[in-house]
Formats: C-alpha cells, structure tokens, sequence
C-alpha cells in the first residue's frame, strides 16, 4: 500500500497492485562535445651517429721498358683522402744499385724533409715511406719522379697507399 498527500497535506492511502512492464525505450540523446585534446609528449633523444667508415686502397704507377730518369705522367685522384705511405718497388734489378723516387702532388713534392722512397740495391720492395704533405682532395694530380734506376732490367713500380671515407 501506498500513502500519498494531497496539495493541503490530507493524506489519502490507496492500494496500488504489482508493477506493470516498462515502457520502451525512449530514443538516444545527441553526443556530448569532444574534449580537449591533451598535452604532447616529450620528443626522444636523437641517437648518436656511427663512426665514418675509413677505406685504404692505393694508386699503382708502373714505368715503361725502358725506364727513364725525371718526372713522369700525371695520375689523379677521384675522391678526397691521406696518404698512408708510398713504397717504390723494382721489377727486375740487377741488384748492384738503388732505385731513388719522388712522388708530387699537383707538382710539388710531397717529400720535402722526410726520407723518400727507394729501393736498396739487391732488394726488389723498398720501405713504406711517410709523405709530410699527406692530404688530397679529388681531382688532385700525382707524377712519380724516377732519380736513380737501381739498375732495372724491367719496370720500376710506386705505390701511394692511401684511405678514404666511404660517406
């Protein structure tokens, strides 16, 4: 049972039964508003940048048969580098003396105090020698001087032994 109240305060009680079945379903409200988005989050570190791989090759200057004294065709470069050492070798020497070389770098030497490269009589491979000017960039030119054939029978080789950065 049920009591309920009039407007005036009366009170009428009124007896009420089980509750009947729900109605249905009225249709959907609109969507609320989208909210604010929120804050952006901290950027990342950077990572850090390997280290600049380094190549060495060399650059392979053979004289003709016969050799001849003095300064000799250029050879350039085709990309930046150091030079590591040259090293002058004889092909066929007769073993009695020694084979002296100058190497230039866009005409000057590139050995002006430090001992350049030869090859001792009855040896066939001279000692790697390190330039003072040890620097070039591409387009760079290099001529091999011959000053003393370390009586050859056969060819006289340098090599300029270099590296690189392959970036």
């Amino acid at each position: 049972m049920w009591t309920f109240y009039t407007a005036y305060g009366e009170e009428k009680r009124r007896l009420v039964g089980a509750p009947g079945p729900s109605g249905p379903s009225g249709p959907s409200g609109p969507s609320g508003p989208i909210g604010v988005s929120g804050v952006s989050g901290v950027s990342g570190v950077s990572g850090v940048i390997g280290p600049i791989s380094l190549v060495e090759a060399g650059y392979l200057w053979q004289s003709e048969v016969p050799v001849e004294l003095g300064i000799h065709k250029r050879f350039y470069a085709d990309r930046d580098g150091t030079i590591l050492w040259c090293r002058g070798e004889v092909v066929e020497g007769d073993g009695a003396s020694t084979a002296n070389f100058d190497v230039r770098l866009n005409g000057s030497t590139i050995y002006p105090f430090a001992t350049k490269p030869s090859v001792d009589a009855s040896n066939f491979i001279g000692v790697e020698r390190t330039p003072d000017t040890t620097t070039f960039l591409s387009g760079d030119y290099f001529q091999v001087g011959v000053d003393s054939l370390g009586g050859t029978n056969g060819e006289l080789r340098l090599n300029v032994h270099f590296q690189y950065s392959s970036s």
